[in-house]
């Protein structure tokens, strides 16, 4: 599975919600540096499943500690979800070393499942020729977009009656601002709400006005509101957002917990 999003536009929180919603049949293993060499990287997982790894042990020999460690789980009916955050960084090496681990199977069933997490140059990544055997296996490919102005916008109210606010107002134009100044990426309206916020407050006002995003996005360092690839600057509904985002969480959810068998024998 991948899952691809520009910088801010929300992948750490859907991944951290995946996390905290595994069933205890499933083992995650998450790999946070992934600059690694393919030995390097076995040797972290290995360690993420509490196995002891020799110093001086050599990349076939960690494949097999790390395929009987497999075994181990699957006999105790477990399975394994290794995620790779910021994936974009691994080397080709390491990607293909990930495609290997993924052949070790029964019979019956897969014993373990991969999520790549990444910024858009992991698409790039992956056409690489030299993975195309990993590309082929890739079943969830999800990306994650800005928001539109209407997103943005509701965003910023849900943010609001959430906190308790439902009666603060963020005045058309401001809206337009936020949105111009942020291109619709999540943690940047964090930031410049936040400052908005402060301004608002300050001068005692009931509704955000131009002059607050204005002086909140002065206040903020030089590079912080800055342009998303263009590849990440279509524009979509905001029902279509939002149902985008349910749907890619749900069939990832499905696709942990059911094996690929499961699913052909339903198609």
């Amino acid at each position: 599975m991948a899952l691809i999003g520009e910088a801010g536009t929300g992948k750490t929180l859907l991944l951290r919600m995946l996390l905290q919603n595994l069933g205890e049949a499933k083992i995650p293993a998450v790999i946070l540096c992934p600059s690694l060499s393919p030995a390097g990287l076995m040797q972290l997982l290995l360690r993420e499943l509490g196995v002891s790894v020799p110093q001086s042990a050599e990349t076939a020999q960690l494949y097999t500690l790390f395929e009987q460690k497999l075994l181990e789980l699957a006999n105790a009916d477990h399975e394994l979800l290794i995620v790779v955050d910021e994936a974009q960084n691994l080397p080709v090496e390491t990607m293909e070393q990930l495609r290997m681990l993924s052949n070790i199977e029964l019979s019956s069933r897969k014993l373990l499942q991969i999520l790549l997490v990444g910024q858009p140059a992991l698409e790039g990544l992956l056409r690489d020729p030299k993975l195309g055997q990993l590309t082929q296996r890739i079943v969830v490919y999800e990306h994650l977009e800005p928001f539109t102005l209407e997103e943005s916008l509701e965003y910023v109210r849900h943010r609001l009656v959430k906190a308790g606010r439902e009666d603060l107002e963020l005045s058309k134009v401001a809206g337009r601002a936020l949105f111009e100044d942020t291109h619709g990426i999540p943690r940047l309206i964090n930031r410049l709400m936040d400052r908005a916020l402060l301004f608002a407050g300050a001068g005692q006002d009931d509704r955000v006005e131009l002059s607050h995003i204005r002086q909140a996005g002065e206040t903020l360092p030089r590079d912080t509101l800055k342009k998303p690839s263009k590849t990440y600057r279509r524009i979509h509904g905001s029902l279509l957002r939002t149902w985008r985002a349910l749907v890619m969480a749900a069939v990832m959810s499905i696709f942990i917990y059911m094996n690929l068998n499961d699913i052909a024998g339903m198609l």
